[in-house]
């Protein structure tokens, strides 16, 4: 897991690849083998070998110390919980049984299985202390945690059978099948319910697909994507090794040198084993950590939605431009869409980025909708597309000639001390893309004002009221609003 083969590595890998035009993914890795949970938040931590700091002020900070010095997170990816639940001890209380070695005794009810079942209820504090410490540094949903993929059961869930030498202990012979399907069917299952357990308590996000991943990669899969027994001590860099513990005590866990003999009583067992292989790491975890972090990057990298969607520029019966407002960065292209009205095959067009126009060529007199979408699309190959929110507008490239209906005055938002009321319409011609308003005062004069929408503020003063829709062609008739006779639009409300 510390490794360059890791499954979290090979992941950042691939993300970066995937978003390195807009978003580059760098990955940090404050991993540490044989680290407890106590070692993520409250106690600094010496190392497996025991003499990988040989000074306390040396020791390595809790995890999520370092974590806190970066000051640029956007998820946190862990995989713990197997050392605290002793799966180390485990593996050498039930896979070496071997019948010239006076080993404790495996399976339900033996020491094992009570230590197991006491340290999975130390669990729930122990990832709750976690939970409250990230808080501080992001959103639980941006925490990202493993279940573990059973290296002990076949493609169809069952126990290996160990008439085969499937760890490849050689002379030393093979497990007691039992104590495989003890480790199977109980310890595992269980290993993966404190995980989902925390996930759901506190509101993590669970990084799952591993699981389907693994099938029939199991010890005893067509291919096993696990290390087995020579091939984890030669990758921990030696052929016999102590290398299920260390040789210092935990201080932090109250460990004594009995229990630390206790763990290495089996001089050629690795702890490496039943950890991925580097094809388990790259095929197994890593497309599974992708798939749920993919999400969370895409949120952060979505495209901006274009802004003030306008008609630039129309010739009668041609050319309509329409214009935006380029307000993303993160956009590789904009994808427009127009439709004429009245025909059902869009004519779709890709942009470049930073587009702030679009020249639209059209052979007759027409009326089209047109989209505008930013996307930013991924290295060849890639399928990834990300878009942001569709805007859309209407034009024509003739003047409007359906006059504008449903005129209504109001009392304005601020009411009649704010020296305002609102006239609200409704805009029946697709051409439109503004509304005149022409507004005759008491006090004599005409105003006129453009509305965008489909409503106006207009002063208490007004008398009559005239709207027309309007574009850069010109207006329809007008649909007047007549007030009360010689009243003013005060006077109108008042009556009202």
């Amino acid at each position: 897991h510390r490794s360059g083969i890791s499954g979290a590595a090979v992941a950042a890998t691939t993300l970066d690849t995937m978003y390195k035009q807009v978003a580059p993914v760098t990955m940090t890795s404050y991993a540490c083998s044989g680290a407890r949970a106590k070692h993520l938040d409250q106690c600094s931590y010496q190392g497996v070998a025991g003499d990988h700091h040989t000074k306390t002020a040396d020791f390595e900070k809790p995890q999520i110390d370092q974590l806190a010095a970066n000051n640029d997170i956007d998820a946190v990816y862990m995989n713990i919980g197997g050392n605290d639940l002793g799966f180390g001890a485990l593996l050498g209380a039930c896979l070496a049984r071997f019948p010239f070695l006076e080993l404790e005794e495996c399976g339900p009810g033996a020491q094992v299985e009570k230590d197991f079942d006491a340290a999975v209820k130390d669990m729930v504090a122990r990832h709750k202390n976690i939970a409250t410490r990230l808080s501080t540094l992001l959103d639980p949903a941006g925490v990202f945690i493993s279940v573990t993929p059973n290296p002990m059961a076949n493609s169809k869930g069952q126990p290996c059978q160990t008439s085969v030498d499937i760890f490849k202990f050689g002379f030393f012979g093979v497990p007691d099948q039992q104590d495989v399907d003890w480790l199977a069917d109980y310890i595992l299952p269980n290993v993966n319910k404190v995980v989902t357990d925390a996930q759901k308590a506190n509101g993590w996000t669970l990084v799952d697909g591993a699981l389907a991943n693994f099938v029939d990669h199991s010890y005893c899969g067509s291919e096993p994507w696990f290390n087995d027994n020579p091939s984890a001590l030669k990758l921990n860099g030696h052929l016999y090794s102590d290398a299920l513990g260390h040789t210092t005590p935990d201080a932090c866990y109250g460990e004594t040198a009995e229990d630390i003999e206790a763990e290495d009583n089996i001089a050629t067992l690795s702890s490496g084993m039943v950890h991925p292989n580097a094809k388990g790491f790259a095929q197994g975890y890593a497309p599974a950590i992708v798939d749920k972090l993919k999400p969370r990057i895409e949120d952060h990298i979505r495209p901006t939605p274009a802004a003030n969607l306008r008609v630039l520029g129309q010739v009668k019966s041609k050319n309509i431009v329409i214009g935006w407002d380029d307000v993303s960065s993160t956009e590789t292209e904009y994808r427009v869409g127009i439709t004429v009205v009245g025909e059902s095959l869009p004519d779709d067009r890709t942009l470049a980025a930073d587009t702030t126009s679009i020249d639209i060529a059209l052979l007759s007199s027409a009326t089209i909708t047109v989209t505008v979408q930013p996307c930013y699309v991924g290295p060849a190959g890639s399928k990834i597309a990300v878009c942001g929110a569709t805007k859309t507008i209407k034009a024509s490239n003739v003047a409007p000639t359906k006059e504008p209906n449903n005129l209504a005055l109001s009392v304005g938002p601020t009411g009649l001390k704010g020296a305002v009321s609102t006239l609200a319409f409704t805009l029946r011609d697709d051409g439109h893309t503004f509304a005149d308003v022409e507004i005759e005062s008491t006090a004599g004069g005409v105003t006129h004002l453009a509305a965008l929408g489909s409503s106006v503020t207009v002063p208490i003063t007004a008398k009559n009221l005239a709207v027309r829709s309007c574009n850069l062609l010109g207006c329809s008739p007008p649909s007047v609003k007549v007030l009360g006779a010689g009243c003013s639009a005060k006077q109108e409300l008042d009556a009202a």
